[in-house]
């Protein structure tokens, strides 16, 4: 279990916008990101969460590794530093 704002910060800022802009046109991923936030809390065994990430593999928002990295509740890796 997971807050809703712990639950964006599993996802990269590129996965966040990628999300948000699609869900502009797409109403499944709008009500899925706007119901997990709306919750305050995220189950992240949940099947509503599971079937959210698994649209947003579908839609290639996201790999299915990151999609199984979100749901063990991993944060994304840092960005590599350019030196």
């Amino acid at each position: 279990v997971v807050s809703s704002l712990q639950f964006r910060q599993l996802f990269t800022d590129a996965e966040r916008l990628a999300i948000t802009q699609a869900g502009e046109t797409n109403a499944e991923i709008r009500a899925f990101m706007d119901d997990e936030s709306a919750a305050g809390i995220v189950h992240l065994g949940d099947p509503e969460v599971t079937t959210g990430l698994g649209a947003c593999v579908t839609l290639a928002l996201l790999t299915q590794d990151r999609m199984n990295q979100i749901l063990a509740g991993a944060p994304p890796a840092p960005p590599s530093s350019q030196l």
